[in-house]
């Protein structure tokens, strides 16, 4: 569960992290160490931002995409999936960019803090 602007505002890092092809935790440059996997989402290693079969369904980054088609989402909203040199899941995007704005829309990123970036808050019963 997350606390979030879902629709605009700023890129959000969630805990959504892709593996190396070691299949190892990669914090691309983030510098985070490992966390207890109890506390973020596994992706498998991949190069291509547009391979959607490394998604999960029930998380938003496989049943959203628009008839298999590369790079969009439901609502014509932008899908950038992981790539080499960006492990980690970002969501809802800047409020001026129409695709880049939208409740399905995510992305990768690699971790860095940018003066556009965010992140949510996650609230746990543990």
């Amino acid at each position: 569960y997350g606390i979030y602007d879902m629709s605009g505002g700023a890129f959000e890092y969630v805990m959504g992290n892709m593996t190396d092809s070691s299949g190892r935790f990669y914090s691309s440059s983030s510098g985070l160490l490992q966390p207890d996997s109890k506390y973020y989402d596994s992706y498998a290693y991949g190069t291509s931002y547009s391979d959607y079969s490394r998604g999960h369904l029930g998380d938003a980054t496989k049943e959203v995409i628009a008839n298999g088609n590369s790079y969009l989402a439901w609502n014509n909203d932008c899908a950038y999936f992981f790539d080499a040199s960006n492990s980690w899941l970002q969501r809802s995007g800047f409020s001026y960019d129409d695709k880049a704005a939208g409740i399905f829309y995510f992305n990768r990123g690699n971790g860095s803090a940018y003066p556009n970036n965010s992140w949510r808050v996650v609230l746990s019963s543990e």
